[in-house]
């Protein structure tokens, strides 16, 4: 259980692990802006919803719904596992940014000291689909390319020990996922799906910093 939250970890992205019983242990990103009331078993802060599996209360653009604020809701790690989860606000600026309270459960732990605070990815990148333009906003990343635009949350791979941008690219009607991996801040790996499924190695989206 989590039970303290190092003023170093306030205020900006840190990592909840999952040790789940017969389970690969699973982590999500989440944002704690204040921690009060972890004697009652609550941490208040931002979720991501990009890293959710759809649920009754997010739709396949994964945005949470305003029928589902100011309840418990199951959320669905894409890693495995699940918390509950008490949504209060949808930021206007970004409606996948999703202010609430987490229920803090025995299986959780908070990892904040490995993940590196920032990563910067903004400016001009030369890429396998042509010139790629990222706007980024802490974590979150906006990008435009000559046919369409990419989106996501940049989080800190524990595992890999790399950042890795998440998200999605749409081409008019047309739209799928993204994994973009970077090896350092002037070259990423990136690998891409169509429509519902999930990156595919086949698919390959690699770009590199432009001069």
């Amino acid at each position: 259980m989590i039970y303290d939250i190092p003023q170093n970890c306030m205020n900006k992205w840190t990592t909840i692990r999952l040790d789940l019983a017969n389970q690969t242990t699973s982590t999500f990103a989440f944002l704690p802006v204040n921690a009060g009331y972890l004697k009652d078993r609550f941490l208040n802060g931002y979720i991501y919803t990009a890293e959710y599996k759809p649920t009754e209360c997010i739709t396949q653009q994964q945005q949470l719904i305003i029928g589902c604020q100011n309840k418990w809701v199951h959320m669905f790690p894409v890693g495995g596992g699940d918390f509950w989860f008490w949504p209060t606000k949808v930021e206007a600026h970004n409606p996948k940014l999703i202010l609430g309270w987490l229920n803090i459960t025995n299986n959780m732990n908070l990892q904040c000291e490995a993940a590196p605070s920032t990563f910067n990815i903004a400016g001009n990148w030369n890429t396998d689909y042509g010139r790629l333009v990222f706007t980024q906003t802490g974590q979150y990343v906006t990008g435009s390319y000559q046919n369409g635009r990419v989106e996501g949350n940049l989080v800190f791979n524990q595992a890999k020990a790399k950042w890795e941008l998440t998200g999605k690219w749409y081409e008019g009607i047309r739209e799928g996922k993204i994994l973009f991996t970077f090896d350092t801040s002037n070259k990423f790996k990136g690998i891409f799906g169509r429509g519902a499924e999930e990156p595919l190695p086949g698919n390959v989206w690699n770009g590199d910093r432009a001069a």
